[in-house]
């Protein structure tokens, strides 16, 4: 796996679209990198290694707070707002995102604004759509894949709006 690996970054490394899209394509290769480790770093290694990896692989100093924030990120399996964790953390708002655009420029974490104007946060993985509930504000997480792209475009992420099965049955908090 490793050899594929290392023949799809010298196959990157001499195209023109290299030189081109330098920036872009480092980000792609970062995100497949960091989709890669956390693969294999899953199966035989507990979170708090996970996150020493994550940390000294982006090249960051390991502080209390960035191993807290990450623990939680790791261990979720939606992705959190900062109204979702603040309670679980001891830390002010100020450094919970500072760290977060810390993460966010190593590619560790990526986020996306919902309807209700929160930002939620999430361990950067292979780019995946996000569902948000117009009833409730839910956000998932979608597991299917969707094959959607426009030629000449990066598409970062994909954000599908609807009514969840609670809210379209008229049960859920704040449905319409």
């Amino acid at each position: 796996m490793v050899t594929l690996v290392a023949i799809c970054f010298c196959l990157m490394f001499k195209t023109r679209l290299f030189q081109r899209f330098k920036r872009e394509i480092a980000a792609i290769l970062r995100r497949f990198y960091l989709f890669l480790l956390t693969i294999l770093s899953t199966r035989n290694k507990d979170k708090r290694v996970q996150i020493e990896e994550l940390i000294k692989d982006a090249d960051i100093k390991p502080t209390s707070a960035r191993k807290e924030i990450l623990k939680l990120l790791v261990g979720a399996s939606k992705p959190l707002s900062y109204r979702d964790i603040e309670t679980q953390i001891s830390m002010d708002k100020a450094t919970f995102y500072r760290n977060i655009a810390i993460f966010e420029e190593s590619h560790i974490v990526s986020s996306f604004e919902s309807n209700d104007k929160k930002r939620y946060f999430e361990i950067a993985k292979v780019p995946h759509a996000h569902f948000v509930c117009n009833g409730c504000n839910e956000v998932e997480c979608l597991q299917k894949a969707l094959e959607f792209g426009l030629d000449g475009y990066w598409v970062e992420t994909i954000i599908v709006k609807g009514l969840c099965p609670v809210c379209q049955k008229g049960i859920g908090h704040g449905c319409l």
